[in-house]
């Protein structure tokens, strides 16, 4: 009766391992997972080619309910913009010292850094992405900015502004799937939703990126993460095409770049003279299981364990080929040097 216990156990032990090297390498789609629908519209900018500037003040003008969290602000026309609107506009607290005068700013601290980019409009529209409200984050550096148009997206970024305003972790309600319907295209896709440091946004990058079946690309500021590293050695030793670009002057010894170079991966640094800011891995572009990665989170462990961030992996193929274009001009300027 005992050996035929432990031969149950054994079993038992090696089929939750099968089943979980089967979530791992993609063999469970992610989108059959309940996800709670909604319709809207949706806008993406790719700072400095695009004015993201321009695209910031044009959704916050038409709109009368503004609430923000930023890691830096320093915009003028922003600042002038929020300050008519009177909005309720938090600021790392580091950061917001040249913004005492304006009373509709409070001054956030974090454990790590209070790192978000991102708005909440009239409670329906969110904007979020890589992009500083900075003539750096606007005008130089490469990023993304995407504006959504979803009530249930900014019902979560709303409690997540809650957090860190109050410190209220217990009161956060968050709808992590969304099965979003573009108005415009009457196209269909899921959207996660997660926040640093409480919804372990690095195990949901693995898990994405572990569903990969043919090429990962990636554009990273920072990228500290071994796990995520390995992972793509993984992926890169089974044949998959994986490659990538870091910012360049986050290059050290923390940093994957020297590793993944020294596997053979195809990594560049890139070749912008002030950042190259993407958060960004792009997942099986060109297929209709593409998928992107994208928000305030740097693959490191501080993004993941410390800092406040947002993070949205987005499964649409047609933004998926937005920025596989800015990938591939991002690529072109860079360098292994």
């Amino acid at each position: 009766m005992f050996r035929r216990s432990r031969s149950l156990l054994v079993y038992l032990v090696l089929l939750l391992a099968v089943l979980y090297l089967l979530g791992r390498y993609g063999v469970f789609d992610v989108t059959t997972f309940t996800a709670t629908e909604d319709r809207g519209t949706y806008a993406l900018a790719f700072c400095p080619i695009d004015d993201c500037e321009q695209a910031m003040l044009d959704a916050i003008g038409r709109t009368s309910d503004v609430r923000c969290a930023f890691y830096e602000l320093s915009l003028p026309r922003m600042i002038a913009l929020l300050d008519e609107k009177q909005a309720d506009v938090l600021v790392y607290d580091e950061n917001a010292r040249d913004l005492a005068e304006h009373d509709w700013i409070t001054p956030v601290p974090s454990d790590g850094l209070m790192h978000d980019k991102f708005c909440v409009l009239d409670r329906t529209t969110v904007i979020t992405g890589s992009t500083n409200p900075t003539g750096r984050g606007t005008k130089e550096s490469d990023n993304n900015l995407i504006i959504i148009t979803s009530p249930v997206l900014a019902k979560n970024y709303l409690a997540e502004f809650d957090e860190l305003k109050t410190d209220a972790a217990d009161a956060r309600v968050l709808t992590p799937r969304l099965q979003f319907t573009d108005i415009a295209s009457n196209r269909t896709f899921l959207i996660e939703n997660y926040f640093c440091p409480d919804d372990a946004c690095e195990r949901h990058v693995l898990e994405t990126l572990g569903r990969a079946k043919r090429s990962i690309r990636f554009m990273t500021f920072s990228f500290t993460s071994e796990a995520i590293g390995d992972l793509l050695v993984e992926k890169h030793a089974t044949g998959m095409n994986v490659s990538g670009v870091f910012e360049k002057r986050q290059e050290s010894k923390y940093s994957e770049y020297a590793g993944l170079r020294a596997t053979g991966i195809p990594v560049l640094l890139d070749g912008n003279s002030a950042d190259m800011h993407h958060k960004v891995f792009l997942i099986d572009p060109g297929t209709d299981d593409a998928i992107v990665i994208l928000g305030s989170y740097n693959p490191t462990a501080n993004g993941n364990e410390r800092n406040d961030e947002n993070l949205l992996i987005i499964h649409d193929a047609t933004i998926a080929d937005a920025f596989v274009a800015e990938f591939d001009r991002i690529w072109a300027d860079a360098s292994t040097q």
